[in-house]
């Protein structure tokens, strides 16, 4: 994900008396917004492609104040988006559960608040236990995406699927995201087997993209093996990039592995074995596209 990055004003956004942390400290109000963006903006020069949990650990020690400032930092329409949307995912790693009622006193109160914010948080709520939202989120976008296959239906379900998988995953289910993502995996393989050959470089395309969610889904799941065969195909992609890969907190358990510096180079070098160039060729002729 790509951040704009940008320094904000601090003059009027907290109380010049500062906030209590976690150990009972006071910090500033200007130090509270001095520590956030300084990891903010590592985030954003430092690993702009990715995000992944414990991305934004370091704001940890803020405590509860750290994660109220973000929370404000969020909800303020007035702020660039991508500052925004990195702070909704430094929330991620930053709320406990003492921020569970202000959270459902800022989705109760603004009525027309962001789609996207509402998703965000949402899923934060997820994450400290309450899950009754997106539970009934993913139950009908589970509907949506049972339906049977058309020429109508098609789209419905892709986009199902793409924000199902997506939810699972945030959310800690991520074996139900893996097999989410290969549904995806397989419908689009089956599709481009029946469209018109100028159609079918955008669907292979895609295909070959979510391979880098499936890697992430087997490299939490210890299943590296599988992530490292994923992650392989997904680098075929027009937007996956090796140095995505390098820095994906997700994909930790990859890099660990004995075979990694070599599996590195091969992949700098662009060599790759005969399997990998017949898939390359023709990957929607094979299983629909599975790999």
């Amino acid at each position: 994900m790509v951040h704009i990055p940008a320094l904000e004003s601090r003059s009027q956004e907290s109380p010049a008396g500062g906030s209590a942390t976690a150990d009972g400290a006071v910090v500033a109000a200007n130090d509270l917004d001095l520590a956030i963006d300084r990891e903010l903006d590592r985030v954003d020069r430092e690993e702009n492609q990715v995000r992944y949990r414990g991305q934004y650990r370091a704001l940890i020690p803020l405590g509860h104040p750290g994660a109220e400032r973000l929370l404000e930092r969020l909800l303020d329409e007035s702020r660039l988006f991508d500052r925004r949307q990195s702070c909704a995912n430094a929330l991620m790693d930053v709320a406990t559960a003492k921020l569970i009622p202000t959270v459902e006193e800022a989705l109760q109160k603004d009525v027309l608040m962001e789609v996207w914010v509402e998703r965000e948080l949402v899923l934060l709520l997820a994450k400290l236990g309450q899950r009754q939202r997106v539970d009934r989120w993913m139950f009908d976008l589970q509907k949506r995406a049972d339906q049977v296959p058309n020429t109508a239906t098609l789209p419905a379900i892709l986009d199902a699927l793409t924000r199902l998988g997506d939810l699972q995953f945030r959310s800690g289910l991520i074996r139900e995201a893996s097999e989410t993502h290969q549904k995806r995996i397989d419908l689009l393989g089956d599709i481009a087997r029946r469209v018109r050959p100028e159609l079918r470089p955008g669907l292979v395309d895609e295909q070959w993209a979510i391979h880098y969610n499936l890697a992430c889904c087997f490299s939490l799941l210890g299943e590296a093996e599988k992530g490292l065969q994923a992650l392989e195909t997904s680098l075929a992609s027009t937007t996956i990039r090796l140095e995505m890969a390098l820095v994906d907190g997700d994909l930790k358990l990859l890099r660990e592995q004995d075979g990694w510096p070599s599996w590195v180079e091969r992949m700098k070098a662009g060599e790759s074995g005969p399997e990998d160039e017949q898939k390359k060729e023709a990957p929607a002729e094979e299983d629909g596209g599975k790999r």
